[in-house]
């Protein structure tokens, strides 16, 4: 054999054996390193993923926290004073935070509850489309929407120079009929209205396009963690959920509002909203002094019996003129008495991923990987606008 078919032979025989062991083993080294590589990529971007979603699912459930809390204390003016029994500390007060008996799964500290009793804005707004004339117990009106929302005893503030509210007898998108009054309006020793202040029918004049609001009266909103079943896929998986709840406060006024909290549901009560899901704490926690002392340091406890005499002895051995107004919490004459006080709240939230990673494990031990939920803080600082309001 030449030279040269000897060299065309060696060239068409190809990778022996051993060559072809020796690459594979470099290129299961390489694949293995980038697999780890990929995994971790992977890893990374789905916690990243859940960190921001929860931020986001935060962010929105919070500001609408905010902005409701700060509405707290809110009652149309002249205010109404209902048959509340402020000497009792059963009986429904007009702001309440204490303790729950619920706490979320795979957690140790029960969440706590705010309860306020408000004057609910509707989200339902409309225009009148006629000027009404005086003594007219029915409004032509315009109301874009939810006009199905609005139920009897609501009430409807026309807001221009002449304001005036009505009771709300039965509602339409293009009407709305004013529910008579019988009961002579009376004042306190405060000067507060506490006969209903709604007139019967149309005593001042209004403009056609005027506009008007509607409000749930003396509603009591109660803000708190509960159990809800929400994913359809998986029937029995519990979600803790940051809830806003809602009942008239006529229903019991001697009785504090306290419904189950420990029983998961699927479909939500009604006057219940779902703010926030995967809250694993709440706390609440009140200042008298713009944050220099806190209620729940002060010795009070968890239980409102307990934080109740705190704040009245607050209230009442104030050297504040304004905050004296309310004679403490027990004022028989006028129970309202945040409205003379100014309180900073203080609302501690905790959030969590919905799923559980060994990412999310601080303290990993190698050898046995447990999966932990990462978990985040937020604090929110408010001081309600309609509280530290009364009149000297």
């Amino acid at each position: 054999m030449s030279a040269s078919n000897r060299a065309l032979h060696l060239r068409r025989r190809g990778f022996s054996l051993v060559e072809l062991m020796v690459a594979l083993v470099f290129i299961s080294i390489l694949m293995a390193g980038m697999l780890k590589i990929f995994q971790a990529s992977t890893s990374t971007f789905a916690s990243l993923s859940e960190t921001l979603a929860i931020q986001r699912n935060a962010r929105w459930g919070l500001n609408l926290l905010q902005e409701e809390v700060l509405q707290a204390g809110f009652l149309l003016p002249p205010y109404q004073t209902p048959g509340l029994n402020p000497t009792s500390a059963s009986a429904q007060p007009p702001l309440l935070m204490q303790k729950t008996g619920y706490t979320p799964p795979d957690e140790t500290v029960p969440v706590d509850e705010l309860q306020m009793v408000v004057d609910m804005p509707l989200n339902v707004e409309g225009t009148l489309t006629k000027d009404p004339t005086k003594g007219d117990i029915t409004l032509s009106v315009k109301i874009p929407s939810g006009a199905s929302d609005v139920r009897d005893g609501d009430l409807l503030m026309v807001q221009d120079s002449n304001w005036e509210v009505f009771l709300v007898q039965d509602a339409s998108s293009d009407t709305v009929n004013i529910k008579p009054i019988t009961a002579t309006p009376t004042q306190d020793a405060y000067g507060n209205q506490t006969q209903p202040f709604a007139h019967s029918s149309v005593q001042f004049a209004h403009r056609a396009t005027a506009e008007f609001a509607f409000y749930r009266p003396m509603s009591v909103v109660r803000y708190t963690v509960v159990p809800r079943k929400l994913d359809p896929s998986d029937p029995t998986a519990v979600v803790p959920c940051l809830v806003r709840q809602r009942r008239p406060l006529s229903v019991s006024p001697n009785t504090i509002w306290a419904p189950d909290m420990n029983t998961p549901q699927t479909t939500l009560p009604a006057d219940e909203q779902i703010l926030l899901e995967g809250v694993t704490g709440f706390r609440v926690d009140w200042s008298f002094d713009a944050g220099k002392t806190w209620i729940r340091a002060s010795g009070s406890g968890d239980d409102w019996a307990n934080i109740r005499g705190v704040v009245n002895t607050l209230l009442t051995t104030s050297s504040s003129s304004v905050v004296n107004l309310s004679q403490g919490v027990t004022n028989l004459q006028d129970p309202y008495w945040p409205r003379y006080t100014p309180i900073l709240i203080r609302l501690d939230i905790s959030t969590r991923t919905r799923l559980k990673r060994t990412e999310y494990n601080a303290n990993l031990d190698p050898n046995n990987p447990k999966a932990e939920f990462r978990t985040r803080t937020e604090t929110l600082l408010l001081s309600p606008r309609n509280f530290g309001l009364g009149a000297l």
